[in-house]
């Protein structure tokens, strides 16, 4: 399977996670997750920053989804940051030089990322998504959010803490 993560695409696969590595990048989390959600063993990336083993749990069940439908022109990262929002109403989508073709349920992440619970399943209505397709969304969203609560703990603390808010939301969600 391959996701597309902050300006390259991560094969996921059989890698190795170095546990000893001081700062843990977002692609630690595809290889952790990659090879250790079947053994149960792995990095200890991430612990103390977030609730691995959920999420270790989460990404077992998400990460072999089947994929549902052809590429489709997809944003590739329509998070909060790429929106433009006015009295309510999305008004425009910034960063969009990684326009192209992808997975359909990637830019679902835009409904992890940017709505709570009600309004994102109006969301998932209007657009029609089926249970396996918005699964690939929610299993899109965890992958960035994880990168981002990673990569930015210390340089950017707003963005980590926009990646644990969807976490959250993640979780939370019972479906």
């Amino acid at each position: 399977m391959l996701l597309r993560g902050p300006g390259r695409p991560v094969r996921l696969g059989p890698w190795r996670c170095t546990p000893t590595s001081s700062t843990c990048r977002w692609t630690s989390w595809c290889a952790w997750s990659a090879s250790s959600s079947r053994s149960g063993a792995g990095c200890r990336c991430g612990e103390g920053l977030l609730d691995v083993a959920a999420l270790r749990r989460l990404w077992g069940e998400l990460r072999d989804l089947p994929r549902v439908g052809s590429d489709v022109m997809s944003h590739g990262d329509l998070m909060a940051p790429n929106v433009l929002v006015d009295a309510g109403r999305l008004v425009g989508v910034l960063d969009g030089g990684g326009f192209g073709p992808a997975d359909p349920a990637l830019d679902l992440i835009a409904g992890w990322d940017l709505l709570e619970a009600a309004p994102r399943e109006v969301f998932r209505r209007a657009l029609g998504c089926g249970d396996v397709e918005w699964a690939r969304g929610k299993a899109w969203a965890l992958e960035q959010a994880m990168g981002l609560v990673w990569y930015y703990e210390r340089s950017n603390p707003v963005m980590s803490d926009l990646g644990r808010r969807t976490l959250g939301r993640i979780l939370a969600d019972p479906g």
